[in-house]
């Protein structure tokens, strides 16, 4: 048997002397010679790696530096060539040493079969090379293998050789012909970007501190803020768009964000704000996208966990709100005609008078004629987002002025609580009219608002013809029995008092004087507000007896129902003739309120025939020497009566609460429909005088 071969159980062999088995001197391996013909090459770019090296070894170890020895890239290319060159012979010498192997085993075995006879020695002759030829195959194999990987390697490091930087490694570079393009170089944004960070001033990067960086490669403009960066790339190839987004990088997390921006705008708009804005101790960057002065897009991110909440579309959250419609006013005759509006904001309607320029533009797209972007101003106060802006039409009619803010509502912020209020002068937002409302030349700089009957919200211009609010409501002061005191520099300046009339029951006036009541205004009587006729209070007389025999300071008031200055007169006489025998010292009271759910026949009274109704009843007691006065609550008193015409007239202002923006003067402050005072069965209003009109 041969060498390889498994002998069976009491085979006996016997070889016959000098029968020799030749055996090959090496094994063929086919890729030998393109091996030994890349030794050449590889030695060839290795020294021209040297030459290059020698030349700049000067200058570039100079820009190193001292300190420990660096290879250039050049030596470092030329370290690997030469490597490569060691391995294939490495490979080569392997190979020959395999050979040899190979063939000193077949020696040995020929020397061990020159044991038996003929026939014997030509089947291990046989066997012998069956297997030589087995063991050379899988040398072959294995060599192949090593050297597929070795020339994998060369030809790899022979293309790194001829790759230009910032080129897609292994793609060689063309040959110079001396025709080609001029190498165009990467585009900046911002050319000399250290020089523009440079002067930057802190105020106007704060709390960031801007610097230069290169990220990917790439020159990026970047903000810091302790761990904290924002980055706007600023360099791009010239064949490549700019890409609008901005990096986040907290320290821990890294994102990346869609976000319209110029870097060239103002370096503010590039800053994002930090706050608690979703008011629930989390912090949120708040990046915002101006176009023409409109902040049309904000994005919000969470700070820590760099999640994005999303756009709010503050243009979106406003527009879904409104509606625009145009009719003419069928009333009028052609050369009066009148073009109307509907603006209907959060479903409350308000009608406007235009101009036919503004008609005619609406007839095309209605929504188009508002604008509300122009002035629109955008407010990050601590912890809220609010903003607020005047609407006008394209044709510059001023409508009035829309407010809102923008809050977190679970995974998302949104536009929320948006309020319009309509720049409106009072005789247009009074009582007895179609409420139709002419649009402004110009913003009101300061206003009151109050509301309608109807829920709209008027806005009020305040007239510096009539006297201002002297009174400042920091100094009211509450007592633990709910009565209210004007208190200043620690002493009381205001007088107690009540208002009755038949609904307090029976009253005991001594008790009332003792609980510290001062002076009482009493209901005379009232006009009808059906037929019109006068009606006297069934408790007047026992209330004035009973308050004068207390020590009470009395005033009277009379609720008007008249709808014109006649039945004022008239009213005004009726009260004389029915306090003559009395020691009135407060004044005689107009009152003239709107009566709701009560088809009242001096609930449609307009504006200019009330002012002159309320003049010609005060005018009447003043000429009978008493001291008239006007009785109403903010909304009556501003939009009910041209107070411009009654400045001379003291005001008697009701209002339950501690503060109003009610901007003009008054003399007697109403501030509670429910007081409870000792001697009065039932509640009764509570007031306070300004003025001691006892010694008037």
């Amino acid at each position: 048997m041969g060498l390889f071969s498994k002998k069976k159980k009491n085979d006996i062999v016997t070889a016959p002397e000098n029968v020799s088995v030749p055996v090959p001197d090496t094994f063929e391996i086919p890729q030998e010679n393109a091996v030994k013909s890349s030794i050449p090459e590889i030695r060839e770019a290795a020294d021209a790696a040297e030459g290059t090296i020698n030349a700049d070894a000067a200058g570039f170890d100079a820009a190193k530096g001292a300190g420990a020895p660096t290879l250039s890239p050049e030596q470092e290319e030329a370290n690997k060539l030469r490597e490569d060159e060691a391995m294939l012979n490495f490979a080569i010498n392997q190979q020959q040493e395999l050979d040899k192997e190979a063939g000193a085993s077949v020696k040995v075995k020929e020397r061990k079969v020159f044991k038996g006879d003929d026939s014997m020695r030509a089947m291990e002759e046989k066997a012998l090379k069956k297997e030589a030829g087995r063991a050379g195959a899988i040398i072959k194999v294995i060599l192949a293998l090593i050297l597929a990987a070795v020339l994998f390697v060369v030809g790899y490091n022979l293309g790194r050789r001829n790759v230009t930087p910032g080129t897609n490694p292994g793609t060689p570079t063309p040959v110079p012909t001396g025709n080609e393009e001029p190498v165009v170089k990467n585009r900046f944004i911002i050319n000399d970007l250290n020089d523009y960070v440079l002067g930057l001033s802190d105020g106007q990067t704060a709390p960031f501190a801007a610097s230069v960086e290169t990220v990917y490669g790439y020159e990026h403009l970047v903000f810091t803020s302790g761990k904290l960066k924002i980055l706007y790339r600023n360099e791009y190839p010239a064949d490549e768009k700019e890409v609008k987004r901005v990096t986040i990088d907290n320290g821990r997390y890294r994102c990346e964000m869609d976000f319209d921006f110029d870097l060239t705008a103002d370096v503010k708009s590039l800053l994002p704000i930090l706050g608690d804005f979703g008011g629930d101790g989390s912090s949120e960057l708040i990046f915002i996208g101006y176009s023409n002065g409109f902040p049309e897009k904000i994005e919000i991110v969470d700070a820590n966990k760099l999640f994005n909440y999303g756009t709010v579309d503050i243009a979106g959250g406003i527009e879904s709100n409104y509606k625009v419609v145009f009719t003419e006013d069928p009333s009028l005759e052609d050369e009066g005609k009148r073009y109307l509006m509907e603006f209907t904001y959060a479903n409350t309607k308000y009608v406007y008078s235009v101009s036919k320029d503004t008609f005619v533009a609406g007839e095309y797209d209605s929504m188009d004629v508002i604008d509300y972007k122009d002035g629109f101003e955008l407010k990050l106060d601590g912890d809220t987002i609010s903003f607020e802006s005047t609407i006008k039409t394209t044709a510059e009619e001023y409508l009035g002025k829309l407010t809102g803010s923008v809050t977190k509502n679970g995974l998302e912020f949104k536009v929320s609580g948006t309020r319009f209020g309509s720049f409106t002068i009072p005789s247009q937002a009074g009582f007895g009219k179609d409420n139709i409302i002419t649009p402004q030349v110009a913003p009101f700089t300061s206003y009151v608002t109050i509301i309608a009957k109807g829920g709209q919200r008027f806005l009020l211009p305040i007239y510096d013809e009539i006297t201002p609010i002297s009174i400042d409501w920091a100094n009211m002061r509450v007592n633990e029995d709910g009565t209210f005191e004007y208190v200043v520099d620690g002493k009381v300046q205001s007088i107690m008092g009540i208002d009755v009339s038949h609904y307090q029951g029976d009253i005991d006036w001594e008790k009332v004087a003792a609980a510290g009541v001062k002076f009482v205004i009493i209901r005379l009587g009232y006009r009808g507000y059906g037929e019109g006729t006068l009606e006297m209070d069934r408790c007047f007389k026992q209330n004035i007896e009973g308050a004068l025999a207390a020590g009470i300071k009395v005033g009277i008031y009379f609720f008007s129902e008249a709808i014109n200055t006649d039945e004022a007169v008239e009213e005004a006489e009726f009260v004389l003739s029915k306090i003559k025998d009395y020691d009135v010292q407060y004044p005689i009271v107009f009152d003239t309120e709107d009566i709701a759910n009560v088809d009242a026949r001096a609930n449609n009274i307009v504006f200019e025939e009330r002012t002159a109704i309320a003049r010609a009843f005060c005018d009447t007691i003043k000429e009978a020497g008493y001291r008239p006065m006007i009785y109403a609550n903010s909304r009556f008193m501003l939009t009910a009566v041209d107070l411009s015409q009654l400045n001379d007239i003291d005001r008697w202002f009701a209002y339950y609460g501690t503060t109003s923006q009610f901007p003009y003067s008054f003399n007697i402050f109403q501030y509670s429909e429910s007081g409870k005072i000792d001697g009065i069965p039932n509640a009764v209003d509570l007031d306070i005088s300004f003025v001691d009109y006892s010694k008037e």
